[in-house]
This record gives C-alpha cells, sequence and structure tokens, in this order.
C-alpha cells in the first residue's frame, strides 16, 4: 500500500511533483497539510503548488450552538408541526435571557453535513441577507433525537473540507443541564 503522506513530503522536500499528478490529488495534498497544521498552530503551511498559506478552522457542536438551536425549534415551529422563519437577533436573545448563553456562529449550523438551520430566500432561491432562520428537517430531527452528526467540522475558506468520525446526537452533545433545558423550553 502507498503511504501518501510520505509521497507528499517527499515531493514538498525536493520540489518535484511528477509524482504529485500521478498518484497523489490536490484534495490528499490539502489534508496532509491542514493535518500539519492542526498539529502545530503556531507554524505557518503553505502550499507548495499556490503558495497560499493553508489554514482550517476546527468548529465542535457545543452547548451553546445546540441551545441556540432548541430555542430556534422553540419559536419557530408553527401549530400545524412546520417551521417557519424567526428573526436572528430574536433567537440570540431569549437564548441568552434563558440560558445566559451568548451564540453567534450561527453560519456554522447551515454547513452540511450539520445542516440544522436554513437562511430565508426570496423568489430566486437566493439568501436574502435579512437575518431570518429556520430549523431543517435536519435540525429538526437532530433535536428529537433521531438522528447524530459529526462532532466537529474543519472549515476552511468558509468550505467544509473535514468531518470527525466521531459522532454525537442531542444526548451526547455536552449539554450538561439537557433536561433543564427541555423543562425550560416547555415554559416559553
Amino acid at each position: 500500500m502507498i503511504d501518501k503522506q510520505q509521497i507528499i513530503q517527499e515531493c514538498i522536500d525536493s520540489g518535484d511533483w511528477t509524482m504529485y499528478d500521478e498518484m497523489i490529488t490536490r484534495a490528499d495534498l490539502m489534508n496532509y497539510l491542514i493535518e500539519i497544521n492542526e498539529k502545530d498552530k503556531n507554524h505557518q503551511v503553505t502550499c507548495p503548488l499556490c503558495m497560499q498559506t493553508i489554514k482550517s478552522n476546527k468548529f465542535t457542536l457545543t452547548h451553546r450552538a445546540v441551545k441556540f438551536l432548541m430555542v430556534l425549534g422553540k419559536l419557530s415551529k408553527k401549530d400545524d408541526g412546520s417551521y417557519d422563519y424567526v428573526k436572528y437577533e430574536d433567537v440570540r436573545l431569549l437564548t441568552k435571557q434563558a440560558f445566559n448563553v451568548n451564540f453567534t456562529s450561527y453560519g456554522l449550523l447551515t454547513k452540511k453535513p450539520w445542516d440544522f438551520i436554513e437562511a430565508r430566500k426570496d423568489t430566486n432561491d437566493k439568501i436574502r441577507r435579512d437575518g431570518y432562520f429556520k430549523l431543517t428537517n435536519t435540525g429538526y430531527n437532530f433535536l428529537r433525537g433521531k438522528i447524530s452528526v459529526p462532532e466537529t467540522l474543519w472549515i476552511q475558506r468558509n468550505r467544509v473540507i473535514k468531518v470527525s468520525n466521531k459522532m454525537i446526537n442531542i444526548a451526547t452533545a455536552k449539554v450538561v443541564d439537557f433536561h433543564s433545558c427541555v423543562e425550560l423550553l416547555k415554559s416559553f
């Protein structure tokens, strides 16, 4: 079996990328460089092909995000069981009031494979920038405990480039006060 990481390191060291075209994909190279970056955050990694700095950001589904989703789900649920769009600021303020949690990274919750919320779109199916969101089926199923999702996403240039193998659901999502959250949400 070919050790792609060893080939990539040899190509980087020698500057000879003839092996790159034959055996190594760009994704292999990017994953390797991101791994190097993850091991040493102080070391700046540069792609030897395009000379751009490689930096990925690691995001883990936190208790803040889960509480934000719970409040969004509660506020956006209509009487018929469907979900309507709710202004982000209303959800943020109520999350802060109910749980003393300030969650501002809502854009991460739209990324696949999480895909918990969606922004309101206009008639041409383009995302409107008016700050209204609703729960998706994935978000609803996650809150109901029907699905598991990767615990961590690595994002580079606003794209998910890697997901963790560790899967979590609502019961294992590091929400320390999970049962009190459910009880509190029933009172809204």
